[in-house]
């Protein structure tokens, strides 16, 4: 990995989305004096990478609207040499932490796990004879690395033994020291989300245990610590995290986090896909529609559900949305008062980090090998396990509108013949369509929404608007201004 910090007070960065057939010296003769440019990836092994560059000025630029200054320079400067200029980390936003009144019918520890038949999947024999330690054991999800984009986790007995450090990385300080303090964790604001991570990857892999299991305790959690909480704007921190991912041999990619649009994202995201990693991001919370990387056509977007297998209340919903999985007061990893525990917590994040289990289990229990041949190619194995859970969720009750093929079962999805499955073919203008026009989030000054939500704050609604520099200054000033009105 690079040594360069890529973010942080003394620089300021955005990224270049060259135009076709553009080269980098002339994107560096066009640049200001006081910035550098370098690829924004490390690994430029594919072409469809290449267009993305990192612009760093040696200036220090404070303030939260300044990157979009800097950005406007560049785009001044650049001219037609350059498709987009995306500011970066602009400014920590607050992001409210999901809470819900406790449900006396999801008191019991292990509700979720049979709510999506966990012990019945773990006691299905695997296909995969490797999955197999020498005493004939199997541990469910066994072999399987998962990439973990998040905040981080901390020394926490729901994680004993199941995480990989020596493959993950922290691209918000840029070392290989992914662990959060537990003393930031005990003195940070709950709406910070402190800890986040060690809660979502405790549910995907954490150990078989008396207060809790993960999903797949056999996989292992490779941390990549992208962020200090869970909502962050234009994240190059992302995107190098998921290409990073897919070059240490992950398997699944689970995000449990929403943010803005930014095509770097995406473009490793849609060749994470290409090299045979299942990707999944939460849907969101107390917003009307799903936010990024969710909303990204590929990825599987996730929704939550609660101890009755209805939609949780706080949770986004609509086309965007794939499948649910239990997210309200789910138990899990956490913290009080700096001491380890396993607490309840609601959000699609949850619900995201069990369906990545799932998946971790579909591909311990076949092989990803013999998934491929089945389904003709590595790139296929993204749409055949939509596949396996769309015939799984086909076999239980009807599904409720916005929450995608309904509550995933991972017993149901294992014993999906592959034969039967019929994966989409994918699309290659999926994978190189230009940005245009999305719907793009951007926040309004009613707070009816959230207050109907059992919860403060402002609505966040959806305008098509042209993705441009102009429109993402507009959303994020009112997201200023909303913030602003809160405190």
């Amino acid at each position: 990995m690079s040594s360069e910090r890529l973010v942080g007070v003394s620089s300021t960065t955005a990224t270049i989305i060259a135009r076709a057939g553009v080269e980098r010296a002339e994107l560096e003769h066009a640049l200001p004096a006081d910035c550098s440019l370098a690829p924004l990836f490390d690994d430029e092994r594919d072409p469809r990478l290449a267009p993305f560059y990192r612009a760093i000025s040696a200036a220090s630029q404070p303030g939260p609207t300044s990157h979009f200054d800097f950005a406007k320079g560049l785009l001044d400067a650049v001219q037609d040499l350059a498709s987009d200029v995306v500011p970066h980390h602009l400014y920590r936003l607050k992001q409210g932490s999901a809470t819900n009144p406790k449900d006396p019918q999801a008191s019991e520890p292990a509700w979720s796990l049979k709510a999506i038949d966990c012990d019945a999947a773990w006691a299905i024999p695997p296909k995969d004879p490797k999955r197999y330690n020498p005493a004939g054991e199997y541990a469910p999800g066994d072999g399987i690395l998962i990439g973990h984009p998040d905040t981080g986790y901390t020394d926490h007995f729901a994680l004993k033994g199941a995480v990989r450090d020596d493959l993950g990385w922290d691209f918000f300080d840029n070392d290989d020291d992914e662990t959060e303090r537990i003393e930031d964790i005990k003195r940070a604001e709950r709406w910070l989300n402190r800890g986040h991570g060690t809660t979502t990857g405790s549910i995907i892999v954490g150990p078989r245990g008396d207060k809790m299991s993960g999903v797949a305790p056999g996989a292992r959690l490779v941390p990549l610590r992208i962020a200090d909480r869970v909502w962050h704007a234009y994240d190059v921190n992302l995107a190098r995290a998921i290409r990073h991912a897919t070059n240490q041999g992950c398997h699944v990619i689970s995000m449990s986090f929403g943010g803005l649009y930014f095509e770097a994202a995406e473009a490793a995201i849609n060749l994470a896909i290409r090299e045979g990693i299942i990707v999944l991001a939460a849907a969101g919370n107390y917003l009307k529609v799903p936010m990024w990387p969710a909303r990204y056509p590929a990825v599987i977007a996730v929704a939550a559900t609660n101890v009755r297998g209805e939609p949780w209340a706080g949770s986004c919903r609509g086309d965007a949305v794939f499948a649910a999985a239990p997210g309200e007061n789910v138990w899990a990893a956490g913290f009080v008062d700096g001491t380890a525990e396993v607490i309840q917590h609601c959000g699609t994040s949850e619900a995201t980090a069990a369906v990545a289990g799932i998946a971790a289990l579909w591909l311990a229990h076949w092989g990803p090998e013999r998934i491929a041949g089945a389904v003709h190619g590595t790139a296929n194995i993204q749409n055949a396990f939509r596949s396996a859970v769309e015939i799984a969720c086909a076999s239980v009750r009807p599904a409720v509108a916005g929450m995608g093929v309904g509550v995933v079962n991972a017993k149901r999805v294992l014993e999906v013949p592959l034969d039967q499955l019929r994966p989409k073919a994918l699309r290659d203008e999926l994978y190189r369509r230009p940005p245009i026009r999305e719907l793009y989030a951007v926040a309004d000054d009613d707070p009816s929404y959230f207050a109907r939500a059992g919860r403060g704050g402002g609505l966040l609604n959806t305008y098509n608007l042209p993705i441009d520099l102009t429109t993402r200054e507009q959303a994020f000033q009112m997201m200023l201004r909303r913030q602003a009105a809160e405190d």
